[in-house]
């Protein structure tokens, strides 16, 4: 229900203050920053895993979904080696 509100909510206040011609171009530009910004290979210390929330560590939290975030860092380094020893990029 929280997504459904926060979709209306979100096209609501773009219809509201752009014409359908500029909200579409609006829509379409905010979805590819965002699609961009979410595919984009984070790193960085503390302050950008929280920033970015915990995309740096993204592929540790698909290999091992229930693991908490803080743990993630931990694992890193050992999904790097099995990684290499594979040859995988």
């Amino acid at each position: 229900m929280l997504l459904a509100a926060h979709a209306a909510l979100y096209l609501t206040v773009v219809l509201w203050v752009l014409r359908p011609p500029e909200a579409l171009a609006f829509l379409a530009v905010h979805q590819a920053v965002f699609s961009l910004y979410l595919g984009c290979n984070a790193s960085g210390g503390r302050l950008t895993g929280f920033v970015l929330g915990g995309l740096n560590h993204q592929i540790e939290d698909h290999l091992s979904p229930p693991m908490p975030r803080p743990n993630l860092a931990g694992v890193q380094d050992r999904v790097r080696s099995f990684c290499l020893e594979k040859d995988l990029s």
